[in-house]
């Protein structure tokens, strides 16, 4: 068996000594003077132009972007468009109408029995030859005053739950959608509705209150004339539960809303208000049949209103 060769004499060659490396090709260019620059001194970076910098705009200063803002709208485009977008959805609409007026009519009607019955009456009866006469009054007690307030603030909410429940599928056949009868029991934001509702009732309560006490005291004929400034503060705020729905404000958000998109456009909105009275005044006509068509038709036009008022977006009448 053979053995390795011994190392060469010497052993390994030693590491060179320290700058023992070859030097640099000679032909290699030389590092800048200086090595890397030096950063910017203190006061190096230009000034600001004079004035200093421009603030940024101002909220609401951005032009609005393309398809935004108030849209053309007529009057007649508007009922037109409800009476088609009604035609086509006419069986949800009608049902749907129909249990929310009975719902509302049962529950006032329990409240007022209740309160009746808690309260004491009177009735008389008289006979005659030729026919017969009844009679029966009732004064409210305080235990029927408690139940008909009790009564209130249950309607309050049973008509939040119901009314916002129609305006969630009003919406959805603005925005395009298929709709069944079942689009229509979504409630949302009841409590914020009922709030709303009661702020609404109350501005146009105190308002035709004062203004009838202040004309009173120039003239008593003149008192009657107090609910019109009532009639305007209800136009002002008619778009209050529309965009409380729609844009997810706050109650009183939103009746700061409707009264800035009311004010900017009160000619045309006391139209589609007239007509909204007159299309009520039919349906009461017609054995208050009419009013399953009146209604929804009467919310549908609404809703188209606000939405090209306010520069939203409403699904052709056509496919």
């Amino acid at each position: 068996m053979t053995e390795n060769p011994p190392p060469p004499p010497g052993g390994y060659p030693p590491p060179p000594p320290d700058g023992g490396y070859p030097p640099p090709p000679s032909n290699s260019p030389p590092p800048p003077a200086g090595g890397y620059p030096p950063p910017p001194s203190s006061g190096s970076v230009p000034p600001p132009p004079p004035g200093g910098y421009p603030e940024p705009p101002q909220f609401g200063a951005y032009p609005p972007a393309p398809g935004f803002g108030p849209q053309p709208f007529s009057v007649g485009d508007g009922l037109t468009w409800a009476w088609q977008k009604f035609s086509k959805n006419a069986l949800p609409l009608v049902v749907v109408t129909l249990i929310a007026l009975v719902l509302v009519s049962v529950v006032s009607m329990i409240f007022q029995s209740l309160s009746m019955a808690v309260s004491p009456g009177s009735a008389e009866y008289d006979s005659y030859d030729t026919g017969f006469d009844f009679s029966a009054t009732a004064d409210l007690s305080s235990t029927g005053i408690v139940v008909m307030l009790i009564g209130y603030l249950v309607l309050l909410v049973v008509g939040a739950a119901v009314t916002s429940a129609y305006l969630v599928g009003i919406f959805d056949i603005a925005n395009g959608r298929q709709v069944e009868i079942s689009s229509f029991f979504r409630p949302q934001r009841i409590g914020a509705f009922a709030v709303l509702s009661l702020l609404v009732g109350i501005a146009t309560g105190v308002t035709v209150l004062v203004c009838t006490f202040l004309l009173s005291m120039v003239s008593p004929v003149l008192g009657i004339l107090g609910i019109l400034p009532g009639l305007v503060v209800s136009i002002l705020l008619l778009f209050s539960t529309l965009a409380l729905l729609d844009r997810n404000l706050r109650p009183v958000d939103a009746m700061k809303f409707s009264f800035e998109l009311v004010k900017n456009n009160f000619g045309t909105v006391l139209l589609v208000w007239l007509l909204t009275i007159l299309l009520a005044i039919v349906g009461v006509l017609l054995c208050f049949v009419g009013l399953l068509v009146a209604a929804p038709v009467i919310m549908l036009l609404e809703v188209y209103t606000y939405r090209r008022l306010s520069g939203g977006e409403v699904a052709p009448a056509l496919p």
